[in-house]
């Protein structure tokens, strides 16, 4: 078990470790593809048939084709759903993997868990041949040089408050800027139908409008309940932090409630990660001063 920063740092950034995190982004990047396809066969489609149908609203042709899409996109998504499970649980033992190898504690992870993990190693390549790239995979835990004053156990727990505060952090604003940006089609859609007074139109409207809210009322429910899990693992996080009875059994506790989320959690695309990324820094600084 790790005892000093330096010894995480040593662990983290070996070659060994670089290719586990390289491997995890390339999945949850494959992940996120089949989300962002998601996305436009349920709500990009339907919206486009929608403005499209204000000009073709007598074609007959048009009104059949508008008619089997979301069939065929139902089909589509539940096949895109199983994969993309998949990728996210690879992903997840992957991770689990790496923290495993870096805290030197046994979480009952092995690679032949993972199956075609020499075809995602492979992937992974395009990472890891890229400098740029895989320096970002350095220092994956940017521990204070002050936590080298915390026990084995509580240095590991700064860790998992990391992975914790990351996630919590970066949801929280995800939900903040999709509630304002749902608005804007929706008040679209309404000043369209007060203009033309069509009634037609409108049920067509609410009709096409009801994938669209479905889709983020579910996915901000969802990473809502997602905040609310991690805050609650925090919680515990802290409790452990300010108790001198700490045992390995508390940290593989923790670390299994975290591994069980990656398996299951929401993804957030890159875009919102790198917009946010040094202003959610800031703030873990500044959570870890107050803390110490």
């Amino acid at each position: 078990m790790i005892s000093t920063v330096d010894e995480l740092n040593n662990n983290q950034n070996r070659e060994e470790n670089i290719e586990l995190l390289a491997a995890q982004r390339v999945l949850y990047n494959e992940a996120r593809i089949y989300e962002l396809l998601i996305f436009i066969l349920t709500i990009v489609i339907p919206t486009l048939i929608l403005f499209i149908k204000i000009f073709f609203e007598n074609n007959n042709l048009f009104k059949e084709v508008s008619n089997i899409i979301p069939i065929i996109t139902m089909l589509i998504y539940i096949f895109i759903y199983d994969k993309n499970k998949d990728i996210k649980n690879k992903a997840a033992y992957i991770q689990q993997l790496f923290d495993s190898k870096v805290y030197d504690i046994n979480f009952g992870i092995k690679m032949e868990d993972i199956e075609n993990s020499y075809t995602i190693f492979e992937k992974s390549k395009k990472i890891l041949n890229s400098e740029k790239e895989k320096n970002k995979l350095h220092n994956w835990y940017n521990i204070d040089i002050r936590c080298n004053k915390l026990s084995s156990f509580k240095l590991i727990l700064s860790c998992q408050i990391i992975n914790i505060f990351w996630s919590k952090e970066l949801k929280q604003k995800y939900i903040n800027i999709i509630s304002f940006i749902i608005l804007i089609p929706i008040l679209i859609l309404l000043i369209i139908n007060i203009k033309l007074y069509k009634i037609n139109f409108i049920v067509s409207a609410i009709s096409y409008m009801t994938p669209l809210i479905s889709f983020f009322y579910i996915n901000i429910k969802n990473v809502k309940n997602e905040i609310k899990e991690l805050q609650n693992v925090l919680s515990n996080i802290e409790i452990k932090l300010n108790s001198d009875n700490i045992t390995e059994k508390d940290i593989i506790k923790i670390q299994n409630s975290i591994f069980e989320y990656r398996k299951n959690s929401v993804l957030i695309f890159n875009i919102f990660y790198n917009f946010y990324k040094q202003n959610i820094e800031i703030i873990l600084k500044k959570y870890f001063g107050k803390s110490s």
